[in-house]
């Protein structure tokens, strides 16, 4: 059962994560209903703390991507790509793609752009795929729990379609696949939604990474401490 004190860390900061920016006021997180979270949360190499600090990073890096972020005082992160002096997420650039999609000239520019975000996105990605190697079907249920809980049709799904791949050719179908803003940017959403619905569903885990955390901050007291 999960404990009062780990529950109170997960809504705490997952309370702390809306009111930064990295949702949109209408998403919310939900509990991931299928039996195998319970068996994986808090085990190690699987849903441990490190690897649920890894996952929040992702997560957050690509809400990064998107655009979708603010910082402490409510000012909107600028997005990381640059298109005729202004900076962008991938939100913004998918309405740009999609409401200008007669200007040949932008749509080239777009196109340039969206080639280094595939590959920023396959970069960062790539630790969380190489944790999950040899488990892909239990991933796949836990994502395809998170889209029914969200209402997301699996065939409207480019989370499921992303991931109900050969395991390890993930990277080629992606690149084959993902061919505009609006492509990339549905993928990211429903990525890092389930993200972190998956952290708000590893008591155990999110534990360990609140306790790897004060270890941490600890080591580098005391390293300061002698210098």
């Amino acid at each position: 059962m999960r404990s009062n004190v780990a529950q109170a860390c997960i809504t705490g900061i997952l309370i702390w994560t809306c009111a930064q920016g990295d949702v949109q006021p209408k998403t919310r997180y939900f509990k991931l209903k299928a039996p195998i979270i319970a068996a994986l949360d808090g085990l190690p190499g699987m849903f441990d703390g490190k690897t649920i600090g890894m996952i929040g990073g992702n997560a957050r890096q690509f809400r990064m991507m998107r655009g979708t972020r603010v910082d402490e005082k409510g000012v909107p992160y600028p997005g990381p790509y640059e298109l005729r002096g202004r900076k962008y997420g991938t939100q913004n650039l998918a309405k740009l793609e999609h409401e200008h999609a007669a200007d040949a000239e932008l749509q080239v520019e777009l196109q340039k752009l969206l080639g280094g975000a595939k590959t920023d996105f396959t970069e960062w990605n790539r630790p969380f795929m190489t944790q999950i190697q040899g488990i892909k079907d239990k991933i796949l249920e836990l994502m395809h729990d998170s889209c029914r809980q969200r209402q997301i049709p699996t065939k409207d799904s480019f989370l499921l379609k992303w991931a109900n791949t050969r395991e390890g050719d993930e990277e080629i179908e992606f690149r084959r696949d993902i061919n505009s803003f609006n492509d990339l940017d549905r993928l990211l959403e429903e990525l890092c939604n389930f993200m972190f619905d998956l952290i708000n569903s590893c008591p155990k885990g999110f534990a360990q990474y609140v306790e790897l955390e004060k270890q941490e901050r600890a080591k580098k007291a005391q390293q300061a401490q002698k210098s």
